[in-house]
């Protein structure tokens, strides 16, 4: 079943082949590029590409969805919809072979996608614990194995095993085909639902570097017939609403879009997928420059690593350029999806698109690698093990009832699949609702009870707003406990004090704690990063730091030592190794050997880099308090 990277090359060929006969067009600027691996495509620039040009068209009719493909009737009949439909559409164009009319797209596809969730458990295990995808993965499996039982089920009721035969509709083959709808499936439309999308998986991803995104076109008849304004999916957010069990539960609470997931509902790859409702913000007619409309196939470049678009052929006349038959064909053109330049790409250089504001953890559960220098890295600590250690440092009794006046208030922890917990930044900055929790817990008696009376009236402002005011209550609520904390107070007496003292800038008992930003010629104090707010600084009191400290030491914990990740056998009893021991351990991996290790080990380093941030800047603080 293994492809050659020879054989991948020969599978790009007739891939080009196949998208000149289903009509999916591309500028004669984009190259396609083979790398190392089989997996390893991308798409590069051959000339200068610019802000705003249209490189590509791809008919919705092209896409492999539960409304195109050969199974739409039993899909139907079976109600079978969103990722699960997709996988079974896959799967049942896979089992036609050459008859399926994506043969050829399918060709150029691995058999999956090498996520977590395919790997075996021993694998899981030995790699992964004390990462964010431990636990997740384990539940995901549990959950898929028991979905495609139900599903197979129902589908060899219907139709027999003569339909579906077990060949192409094993266990295996369904988690195959999940991978490839969670890496790669778009949301098309309202009708299409989320499918497969010819080209556009081939663009790969950069964090914070999109260069491309993508638009639905309605035909003139359509659009006329709807609202002018056109609709876009929902935020992130709304995207981890929706998801089945399936899903991750490390997500990022906030972001801009949309991205693939494994889950019941797949969500696409980071691409704006619009349906416009009005007629086109790009004219289609006449046919963009540089977009290729015949696609013929160049067996010249058959054995190079770079197989170049070829330009647009006027096959009558057997000139290059446009025919009036080619410009016609782009008036009144029937649904399809554009991609359109969102910023300038120099010749040479490789055209991505992102797949969203993701954590290394993320990304790895949908996409199967992780990314260095990732700005929107996290690392999560479950309210359960914060309220563990707070109970070990004063009472259980007393952080639990802690915990529900906190609530009462309107906060409220990230939360998804039955679990809350609290998010760390990737520069270690945990989230502030855990810090005013923090601090409930170790203020004094006569505040927690001045609190208590108060929280009757909190609770009721909480009860009429929706669901998904949830972070902007949250974040509301922080604001309004820490005042009630005495927070508002303070700020009004420091800014007094600094009139008093405006020379030396000190606070009155003579020291350099400040309330409110220095001025922006002042120096900043080295131990405080520019991610301490004044509320951060003040909320972090000696009783906080330490208390924060041991709570980062205690999710650290978790990761057991190096030594076990190389054995197949658990190391029992072993002691974890330091963040430096790791490190050292991961330069001598190499990721094309052991990809697996490699993005596991990467993972890892990437969580307890942020935990010790988080445990380095407590420590001082802790100390200089």
């Amino acid at each position: 079943m293994a492809t050659t990277v020879s054989q991948s090359k020969r599978n790009l060929r007739g891939f080009i082949r196949w998208m000149r006969d289903n009509n999916v067009e591309y500028s004669d600027g984009l190259s396609f590029h083979i790398g190392d691996t089989v997996a390893d495509i991308g798409v590069k620039a051959v000339y200068d590409l610019h802000e705003g040009e249209v490189i590509a068209t791809i008919p919705k009719q092209a896409c492999l969805t539960t409304v195109t493909t050969e199974a739409e009737s039993m899909l139907n009949e079976a109600e079978l919809g969103g990722g699960l439909g997709l996988a079974v559409a896959l799967m049942y164009e896979r089992s036609l072979g050459e008859k399926s009319k994506w043969a050829g797209y399918l060709r150029l596809l691995p058999f999956q996608q090498c996520l977590p969730f395919v790997w075996e458990m021993s694998e899981i295990d030995r790699l992964l614990t004390g990462t964010e995808l431990h636990k997740t993965l384990k539940e995901d499996r549990k959950l898929m194995r028991s979905d495609w039982k139900e599903c197979y089920e129902i589908l060899l009721e219907l139709f027999g095993e003569e339909t579906f035969p077990a060949k192409w509709f094993s266990i295996e083959h369904y988690f195959a085909a999940k991978t490839l709808v969670a890496s790669r499936a778009f949301e098309v439309d309202d009708v299409h639902g989320f499918g497969m999308v010819p080209l556009a998986d081939l663009f790969n991803h950069k964090t914070g570097a999109e260069d491309v995104h993508f638009t639905s076109v309605l035909s003139d008849s359509d659009s006329d017939s709807e609202q002018d304004e056109p609709t876009t999916p929902g935020s992130a957010d709304e995207a981890v609403e929706k998801t089945s069990d399936e899903t991750p539960k490390k997500e990022p609470r906030k972001g801009g879009k949309l991205i693939a997931s494994v889950d019941e509902s797949p969500k696409p790859k980071e691409a704006i997928l619009k349906r416009c409702k009005s007629a086109p913000t790009v004219n289609l007619s006449p046919k963009p420059e540089g977009l290729t409309k015949k696609n013929k196939f160049n067996p010249a470049a058959g054995e190079d690593e770079t197989v170049k678009a070829p330009k647009p052929v006027d096959e009558e006349n057997g000139v290059e350029g446009n025919s009036e038959e080619d410009n016609a064909d782009w008036e009144g053109s029937s649904e399809v999806l554009e991609m359109i330049m969102v910023k300038d790409v120099a010749k040479g250089s490789e055209v991505y698109n992102t797949y969203g504001s993701l954590s290394n953890a993320a990304l790895l559960h949908r996409y199967g690698f992780t990314e260095p220098d990732n700005p929107f890295d996290m690392v999560n600590v479950d309210l359960s093990l914060v309220i563990e250690v707070c109970g070990r440092l004063s009472s259980t009794r007393h952080a639990r009832r802690c915990l529900t006046l906190w609530r009462k208030a309107g906060c409220a922890p990230c939360s998804s699949q039955g679990s809350e917990y609290f998010e760390f930044s990737v520069d270690g900055k945990p989230q502030p609702e855990l810090l005013v929790l923090l601090y409930l817990i170790h203020t004094d008696d006569a505040t927690r009870e001045k609190i208590e009376k108060d929280a009757s009236q909190w609770n009721a402002v909480e009860v009429e707003l929706s669901d998904d005011e949830i972070d902007r209550v949250s974040s509301a609520a922080v604001d309004k406990l820490a005042k009630a904390l005495g927070w508002a107070s303070k700020v009004k007496k420091n800014s007094t004090s600094r009139k008093r003292n405006r020379d030396d800038r000190a606070t009155p008992n003579g020291s350099n704690k400040r309330m409110t930003p220095l001025r922006a010629s002042a120096k900043p104090r080295e131990e405080d990063p520019s991610w301490l707010s004044d509320l951060d600084k003040w909320l972090l009191t000696k009783s906080v730091c330490i208390c924060l400290l041991a709570i980062v030491t205690e999710r650290d914990s978790i990761f057991p030592g190096v030594g076990s990740l190389t054995s197949e056998k658990p190391v029992g009893g072993s002691v974890g190794s330091s963040l430096e021991e790791d490190r050292v351990f991961f330069r001598n991996i190499d990721c094309k050997s052991d990809a697996k290790l490699y993005h596991a080990m990467f993972l890892r380093i990437s969580e307890r880099t942020i935990l010790d941030k988080c445990a380095t800047l407590m420590r001082i603080k802790s100390q200089k308090r």
